[in-house]
């Protein structure tokens, strides 16, 4: 009989799951509120104050999430890694 495979890094540790997908999301909507925010600014001849002051405020707060998802994906690549290493050492 074959022994019964090692389970993978991430059903053995749930982190990386929550990691990839708080990287994955963070990305995702930083990424999302940048081209709507463009797509207002550039794509309409006039705005109002208000929206323009919206879309200043997008786009001076969409790095944080560019940041957040950046090293949510590092650190999941990181424990991955220490995974993998632990698992075939």
């Amino acid at each position: 009989m074959a022994a019964p495979a090692e389970p993978t890094s991430l059903a053995r540790n749930p982190w990386l799951y929550a990691l990839w997908a708080l990287g994955v999301a963070g990305l995702a909507a930083a990424s999302t509120a940048l081209w709507w925010a463009n797509s207002i600014l550039y794509g309409v001849g006039n705005i109002d104050v208000a929206s323009y002051e919206m879309v200043a405020t997008v786009q001076s707060v969409a790095p944080i999430g560019f940041s957040f998802g950046s090293l949510s994906l590092v650190g999941a690549l990181l424990l991955h890694g220490l995974s993998w290493m632990r698992q075939n050492s």
